[in-house]
């Protein structure tokens, strides 16, 4: 690790909690709920977006998404919450115990294109699993619908360092979309981009 990398910053999805899109594409099918073209690698599309860049609130969300379906009965808000819900998997703890010990050397902090639906679950039941809470792990967490700013957006990446007043070049982002490190890379700011999600664990052991 560069001696002079003082901040770390951490994607979510695919790097500290494991996805399974196509259970959530399976889940929506059942609510009859065609979101096969919507879901994506890295950036959603269709109310997904909407979501996820803070255009629209969860309640907007699950509204649409409830029309979307070619069911009479139409789902709850619980249901596709459930089904939306569905692709967060689990933090194994080898990778909060990992984030926790980079606490003591490093600013931590967090930066998603996620939603509030996601992230409340995810709070609530993936970080909790050694009786702590998310900000426990992070000096600061960023979530795209808060900021109302997506990656690859370089604007994203320039409100965190201009909120931390951190440097670029003491910083390193870990996310597994090369397009957000190519973001990130043009700011000056050193990326690694895990094929797997736990191919960043090695960075830090010495």
């Amino acid at each position: 690790m560069d001696k002079k990398i003082r901040n770390l910053i951490f994607d979510f999805g695919g790097v500290l909690v494991d996805l399974d899109k196509q259970q959530t594409i399976k889940s929506f099918s059942e609510l009859g709920i065609d979101v096969q073209e919507h879901i994506r690698d890295y950036v959603q599309g269709g109310p997904f977006a909407l979501l996820e860049s803070g255009a629209a609130t969860p309640q907007e969300f699950l509204d649409t998404l409830r029309q979307m379906s070619s069911y009479n009965e139409k789902p709850t808000d619980e249901q596709i919450a459930e089904a939306w819900n569905r692709m967060l998997v689990r933090i194994p703890e080898r990778r909060l115990r990992a984030l926790k010990q980079l606490r003591e050397h490093y600013r931590i902090f967090l930066l998603s294109n996620t939603n509030l639906i996601h992230w409340e679950y995810s709070a609530r039941h993936l970080f909790t699993v050694q009786g702590g809470c998310a900000e426990d792990y992070f000096d600061h967490i960023y979530l795209s619908c808060d900021l109302k700013l997506l990656k690859p957006g370089k604007e994203i990446f320039q409100e965190v360092l201009r909120r931390e007043h951190i440097v670029a070049s003491e910083t390193l982002f870990i996310d597994d979309s090369a397009a957000n490190c190519a973001a990130a890379s043009a700011l000056g700011i050193q990326t690694y981009c895990p094929a797997e999600a736990d191919d960043w664990l090695p960075l830090f052991i010495s």
